[in-house]
């Protein structure tokens, strides 16, 4: 009798534990040169893709939000006559300066805008960026570019929202694990 209370407890604990669920963004870049990105720097493209992870029920949230975030932000040029791509990596949450986004009811993303602190990557041609990005139906909404002069590039930030994703806690998964072993005490008994 008390191994069958313990199976019936660890199956409704595990079913109490739930699992966590986030919003998963997903984030598109593609961006063309400005006058001091095209004739200073020989800047020919821009792009980048990333995500952003949020807890599921939010209808606003901001930075503080975030649980997580990440960005790959590429330039191509030919600065001097030499084939440059230089890629500039921003991969948690220190590295967003500001964000501020609205979702409605059924989760599908409304606006989105962020910025972020600068990649030092140390590359000579394209240095220090800094993403200022925003979703807008008016063009050239977003840049990119250095802090003391200017952007380098414009172009259209694309953000879309997925549906919500199960993320399973750890306590779920050991209970899980409990109740199979309760289930593996009892076969074993009976045997």
């Amino acid at each position: 009798m008390s191994v069958r209370k313990f199976v019936i407890g660890a199956v409704l604990s595990a079913g109490l534990c739930g699992a966590a669920r986030a919003e998963i963004i997903d984030l598109s870049y593609v961006g063309t040169p400005t006058n001091i990105g095209s004739s200073n720097y020989g800047l020919e493209s821009a792009s980048g893709t990333g995500t952003l992870a949020i807890p599921d029920g939010l209808t606003s949230f901001s930075a503080s939000d975030v649980t997580s975030f990440s960005f790959s932000l590429t330039l191509n040029g030919n600065p001097s006559g030499v084939p440059v791509t230089d890629t500039d990596l921003y991969t948690s949450r220190a590295d967003l300066l500001s964000l501020s986004g609205t979702l409605d009811a059924g989760g599908n993303l409304l606006s989105l805008a962020f910025s972020t602190a600068t990649d030092d990557s140390g590359d000579f041609y394209f240095p220090g960026e800094v993403l200022f990005m925003a979703t807008s139906s008016s063009p050239n909404a977003s840049s990119t570019g250095n802090f003391d002069i200017g952007p380098l590039d414009v172009g259209t930030l694309t953000a879309s929202s997925d549906p919500t994703t199960p993320v399973p806690e750890p306590a779920t998964i050991v209970m899980l694990g409990t109740a199979l072993l309760g289930f593996a005490g009892i076969r074993y008994k009976r045997r």
